[in-house]
C-alpha cells in the first residue's frame, strides 16, 4: 500500500510530535508499505535522517518556506498552511497514494483530492476544542473529504469524540515505541564514562522527553523530589536549549544536593543508552485540563511505551491516560501528581529492592510486546480498512 503522511510540522525539530510522526512513517515502512512524509523544512543544520537517526527507508519531501511565509504574522493568519496545502497536493498527485495519513492538520487536508481515503490521528480534541471557527471548519472537512477512520490513543478520547463524530469509525491504537536495541556492557560503560553526569552517585533516576516552561511535564516536581533525595542523581534528558536554560535557572533553588542534571535534546539513538543506566524512570506529567483535552493535556504520553520496552521500573503521576495503560503496583507506581513526599517514598521503595525493580520491568516488557510494538499499532490502524 502507498501511504502519504501529510504534516504541517517543520522537520527536523525537538518538538515531540515530530518524532511521533517520524516513528509512524517508519512503522508503516517496516510493515511493508511504501511511504512518503511531506512537511516543512525547518532549515536545521542536520538532515531529518541525521537528527532522528532514521533508517532511511521511507521518503521525506520538505518545502522550504521564505521568511514572508514563515514569520509570526503569516503563521497566525495560516498563510503558511495554505501554501503547505498546495505543496502537499503536488506531492499527492506525483505519489498517487492509496491512503492519506495525517495528524495536526486542517487547512492542508482541504487540498486532498476527494477520491483518496484519509486516516486521521488525534491525541486530543484538536479543532473541536479551538472554538466555533475551527470546529465548524473541521466538521466541513470531515463531511466533504473521504475520511475512513479516526485514530486515537486512549479510550477516554474515543468516548469524548463520540459527541462530535458519529459517522466515521474511531479506532484505538495506543502509541508504540521502537523495538529495544541490544547494548553490550562495554558499549554501556563507554557511554557512561563519556556522557553520564553525576556518575559518583549510587543511584540514577531519569526522565526522557520534551520539556515546556508551563510545568505540564512536571520538571519542577523532579527538582523538588531531588531536593529531598541526597544520594540519588536525577537526570533530565530532552528539551530545547532555551527551555533547558529556564529549568536550569529554576533548579538552582532546589539543587541543595548538586544532584540535578540537564542534558537538553539528544539524538533518539542515544536515549536507549540513558535508559539502560537509569535505575528508575519518571513520568511526572501534570493534570492541566483545557478545551481541547478536558481530561488533561497529557492524554497521549509518548514516553511510557519506550520505558516499557527497556524494562524500566516506572513511577507516573495519577492521570487517566496513565491508568489506561499502566497497573498500579504491577507495571508502575501511580502517585498523586503533586505529592512530593509520596514520589520520594516510592523512588526509595524501588531503589531498596532490585528484585522489585526487575519484576516491574519484566511486567512492563510483557505489556509492551503484547500491546505497544510499532507493527502491532500499524495492524490496528489498517485493520480491514476499505480504501475504495
Amino acid at each position: 500500500m502507498k501511504i502519504h503522511y501529510i504534516s504541517g510540522s517543520s522537520f527536523p525539530s525537538e518538538v515531540s510530535h515530530t518524532l511521533s510522526k517520524i516513528r509512524m512513517c517508519q512503522a508503516f515502512t517496516e510493515a511493508g508499505h511504501e511511504v512518503i512524509l511531506t512537511g516543512i523544512n525547518s532549515d536545521h543544520k542536520k538532515t531529518p535522517n541525521e537528527f532522528y537517526s532514521l533508517k532511511g527507508d521511507f521518503k521525506i519531501s520538505l518545502q522550504k518556506m521564505s521568511f514572508f511565509l514563515n514569520n509570526y504574522i503569516t503563521r497566525k493568519l495560516r498563510i503558511r498552511n495554505l501554501f503547505n496545502g498546495i505543496f502537499q497536493l503536488k506531492k499527492t498527485i506525483q505519489f498517487r497514494p492509496d491512503i492519506i495519513y495525517s495528524r495536526l492538520t486542517v487547512l492542508e487536508l482541504f487540498f486532498v483530492p476527494r477520491n483518496i481515503p484519509i486516516i486521521y490521528e488525534m491525541h486530543s480534541l484538536g479543532p473541536f476544542g479551538k472554538g466555533i471557527f475551527y470546529k465548524t471548519l473541521f466538521k466541513i472537512l470531515l463531511r466533504i473529504k473521504n475520511f475512513k477512520r479516526i485514530i486515537v490513543s486512549s479510550e477516554a478520547l474515543k468516548k469524548i469524540l463520540k459527541n462530535h463524530i458519529n459517522n466515521i469509525e474511531v479506532v484505538i491504537a495506543r502509541l508504540s515505541a521502537e523495538e529495544p536495541i541490544k547494548i553490550t556492557k562495554q558499549e554501556l560503560e563507554r557511554f557512561k564514562l563519556n556522557n553520564l553526569k553525576g556518575a559518583n552517585f549510587k543511584y540514577h533516576v531519569g526522565y526522557t522527553g520534551y520539556l515546556d516552561t508551563v510545568g505540564l511535564r512536571g520538571t519542577d516536581l523532579i527538582c523538588k523530589i531531588a531536593s529531598q533525595s541526597s544520594n540519588i542523581a536525577f537526570h533530565i534528558v530532552g528539551g530545547k536549549l532555551e527551555i533547558v536554560e529556564h529549568w536550569v535557572d529554576y533548579a538552582k533553588d532546589w539543587n541543595y544536593n548538586n544532584n540535578i542534571y540537564f542534558y537538553g535534546h539528544k539524538n533518539p539513538k542515544l536515549i536507549p543508552f540513558f535508559l539502560n543506566l537509569f535505575d528508575v524512570v519518571l513520568a511526572p506529567l501534570q493534570l492541566k485540563p483545557e478545551a481541547r483535552a478536558p481530561l488533561g493535556a497529557n492524554m497521549s504520553p509518548l514516553k511510557i511505551p519506550q520505558y516499557m520496552a527497556y524494562k524500566k521500573a516506572i513511577i507516573v503521576s495519577d492521570l487517566n491516560a496513565h491508568r489506561e495503560i499502566l497497573e498500579d503496583n504491577k507495571t508502575a507506581f501511580i502517585v498523586n501528581h503533586s505529592n512530593v513526599s509520596k514520589w520520594v517514598e516510592k523512588i526509595r521503595v524501588l531503589l531498596d529492592s532490585k528484585i522489585m525493580r526487575e519484576k516491574m520491568g519484566e511486567a512492563c516488557f510483557k505489556e509492551y510486546t503484547e500491546n505497544y510494538t510499532p507493527i502491532g499499532r500499524v495492524k490496528k490502524i489498517l485493520h480491514e480498512i476499505n480504501i475504495n
